[in-house]
């Protein structure tokens, strides 16, 4: 049998669980946890150590791809466009949507905006913005702003710096893409060495004539944007080094 003095103390643990006051510290701890959360979600991640800028060259993407080259005959798309900014770990990957702060164009300066639309096009049928809006939810929220002295949104920064790297590469790849004579991978890789003493990462894809042409060239970067060797230890992708590489004019 239950004894006289266990039920009195259930009871009394029942009268202390449904108190008034204990329901209010309860909600109280409820509360706090919940904000807790959202700080932690809200709070980007900063397991990275590099970023790694990804320029694409449009006329080797659009090869075979019709909306690709509608998009090519209708816009000054004979140059170097951005595919994305990523952090990158030493490790091996990087963080991505590391929180809920979500794409808001206005946060972004028009003038920005303007140059996105001409340098960081989308070769593919989405809807408007979107690319952007991918951009910025997957990697920008995972950008450590705190460690960059700017007045500006953290969406602007993001955006308005990767714009303001392909503006200061951009004589190096202007270079590549004006050279009428066909170059071997090694050339390519010394242009880079001998100009930012660095080695990029350079993917290759065989075009309708069975032409190795240089697609996308993934240039690592410290944590201050200065130009560092490739973080992984391949420098080719799909390049074979003994052929030589073609950047086709659109």
């Amino acid at each position: 049998m239950i004894s006289t003095l266990k039920i009195n103390t259930i009871f009394l643990l029942l009268l202390l669980i449904t108190h008034p006051t204990i329901q209010v510290y309860k909600a109280f701890l409820a509360s706090e946890k919940t904000e807790l959360e959202e700080e932690t979600e809200n709070k980007p991640s900063q397991a990275y150590d590099y970023y790694t800028l990804s320029l694409l060259w449009a006329p080797s993407i659009c090869d075979d791809i019709m909306y690709c080259q509608q998009v090519l005959r209708s816009s000054d798309i004979n140059q170097w466009i951005i595919k994305g900014i990523y952090p990158i770990s030493k490790y091996g990957g990087g963080p991505t949507n590391c929180s809920k702060t979500k794409f808001n164009l206005n946060k972004i300066k028009k003038e920005t905006r303007s140059q996105l639309k001409q340098y960081w096009v989308p070769l593919k049928k989405i809807e408007k913005y979107k690319n952007y809006k991918v951009s910025w939810n997957k990697y920008g929220t995972c950008f450590d702003f705190s460690r960059y002295n700017t007045k500006r949104t953290e969406q602007e920064f993001f955006f308005s710096k990767a714009l303001r790297l392909r503006s200061d590469l951009n004589p190096i790849y202007y270079g590549l893409s004006q050279n009428t004579e066909p170059n071997r991978i090694k050339v390519l890789l010394q242009i880079f060495e001998d100009t930012l003493n660095t080695r990029p990462f350079l993917v290759c894809k065989l075009d309708k004539k069975l032409n190795q042409n240089l697609v996308e060239i993934r240039l690592s970067l410290d944590l201050n944007f200065k130009p560092v060797d490739n973080v992984g230890k391949e420098v080719l992708d799909k390049c074979d080094p003994n052929k030589i590489v073609y950047i086709p004019k659109a």
